[in-house]
C-alpha cells in the first residue's frame, strides 16, 4: 500500500509543471505548509526532479513569505540549515 501512495505522488509531482503559470505547483506547496502531510511526498519529488536548486529555493522562499512563519518554521528545512 505504501507503494501505491509512493506512486501517486510521483505522477502527481510529474503533473505539477504542466502548469505553464506554476499554480498547481504553488497550491501543492502551500497546502504542505499548512499542514497537509500527503502533500510532502509530492512537494519533494517535484523538488528534486527541478534542474536548477537554485531557483527552486527562490521560487519556496516566495511561496512561502506569505504564510505565518511559524508554519514555515516547523515544516521546511532550508537548505542553510542542513549545512550543519
Amino acid at each position: 500500500m505504501c507503494g501505491f501512495f509512493a506512486l501517486q505522488s510521483c505522477l502527481t509531482a510529474q503533473f505539477l509543471p504542466s502548469d505553464p503559470k506554476g499554480n498547481r505547483a504553488a497550491q501543492a506547496l502551500r497546502m504542505y505548509l499548512r499542514g497537509e502531510d500527503w502533500w510532502k511526498e509530492v512537494v519533494e519529488f517535484y523538488v528534486i526532479s527541478r534542474d536548477d536548486p537554485r531557483s527552486v529555493d527562490e521560487w519556496m522562499g516566495r511561496i512561502s513569505r506569505g504564510m505565518p512563519n511559524q508554519l514555515v518554521e516547523t515544516r521546511v528545512a532550508w537548505p542553510a540549515d542542513l549545512s550543519n
